[in-house]
Parts: structure tokens; C-alpha cells; sequence
């Protein structure tokens, strides 16, 4: 009988696990980020709404409440969006870890449309940012903007990326299944 080769799969639990452990990391940043943002604007609305709009490129001397307000608002539906790839990502890792491609593939679409998500509604923040920090400057200086950076592309890749790992992870539990029915 000829000596078979097995793949050790435990270098790369390792890893991933490491990787769920990142994004979980991630996740508890991105939430204290947004309880600080709230924080400072309890405290200081002035300073949170001039960092902000410094933030979106239109700086403001003094921001009128409303404003600051409005920028925090839109950055913690930024941030929101943020936890919740963080939050995807690191459940994709969970189901490799414990070896579930299934719940993987499962996990993997719904990071992809997460990410999606997150590419509009990064459009859409920044857009909304301008016209509040625009909102009360005078005839003529008032701007809209629509920008599609190096992060709205960097969503749509990853969001392709995550489409296309939840097919191969789909086929990859198809064949586990077929594998686990053979042996």
C-alpha cells in the first residue's frame, strides 16, 4: 500500500482564527470610536463639528450646533456600517475555523452585500457632509459632491472578492459533503 500525504488544515485554522480575532478587534475599535464620537459631542460640539468637516475637506471656523451634530450623525452611520463588515467578516472566519463551509458561504454573501452597503453609503456620507458644511456659506459658495475615492473602489473589489469566495465556499461544501458521504 503507498503512504498518502494528508493536508494538515491546522496552519491555517491558526490563521483564520487569528484573522476572526483581528476583526473582532476591529469591530470593539470601531464601537468605541463612535461612543467617543458621541462623547465629544456631549461635550464639545464645537470641536467634534470642526473636526469633522476638517474631515470632509470643508473646513469650518465655528459650526453651528445643528452641524456638528449632523457630521457626527452621518460618521456613526459610517461607523455602523463599518462594525457590521468587521462583524461579517469575522463570522466568515468563525465558520472556517469550526469547519463549516456552508455557514462560511453563508456568511461570506452576506459580508458581500454588507460591503456593498458600505460603498453607497460611503458615497452618499460624504455627499451629505458637504451640503452641511456648505449649508450656510454664502451665495455662490454653497457645494455638492459626488467623489469616488481609492476607498469606494476598494469596497466594490473587496465586495467582489466576498461575492466570489461564498461560491467557491458554496462548492467547497458541496464537495466536503461529497467527500464526508464517500469516506
Amino acid at each position: 500500500m503507498q503512504d498518502r500525504e494528508f493536508v494538515d488544515p491546522e496552519p491555517l485554522r491558526i490563521l483564520t482564527r487569528r484573522f476572526e480575532i483581528g476583526f473582532r478587534v476591529a469591530f470593539a475599535l470601531t464601537c468605541a470610536v463612535a461612543v467617543a464620537m458621541v462623547l465629544a459631542l456631549l461635550a464639545s460640539p464645537d470641536w467634534i463639528g470642526g473636526f469633522l468637516a476638517e474631515a470632509t475637506g470643508y473646513p469650518l471656523e465655528a459650526p453651528r450646533l445643528w452641524q456638528g451634530a449632523a457630521f457626527v450623525g452621518i460618521a456613526l452611520s459610517v461607523l455602523a456600517a463599518h462594525a457590521a463588515v468587521f462583524r461579517a467578516a469575522g463570522q466568515v472566519c468563525r465558520w472556517l475555523v469550526q469547519g463549516l463551509p456552508a455557514r462560511a458561504a453563508g456568511a461570506a454573501q452576506q459580508l458581500s452585500r454588507r460591503l456593498w452597503w458600505l460603498l453607497g453609503l460611503s458615497i452618499l456620507a460624504h455627499t451629505a457632509s458637504v451640503l452641511v458644511a456648505t449649508a450656510h456659506a454664502g451665495p455662490g459658495q454653497r457645494a455638492v459632491s459626488l467623489a469616488l475615492g481609492s476607498s469606494q473602489i476598494t469596497f466594490a473589489i473587496a465586495a467582489l472578492i466576498a461575492a466570489f469566495l461564498a461560491r467557491a465556499f458554496v462548492l467547497g461544501a458541496a464537495l466536503w459533503q461529497d467527500h464526508q458521504e464517500i469516506v
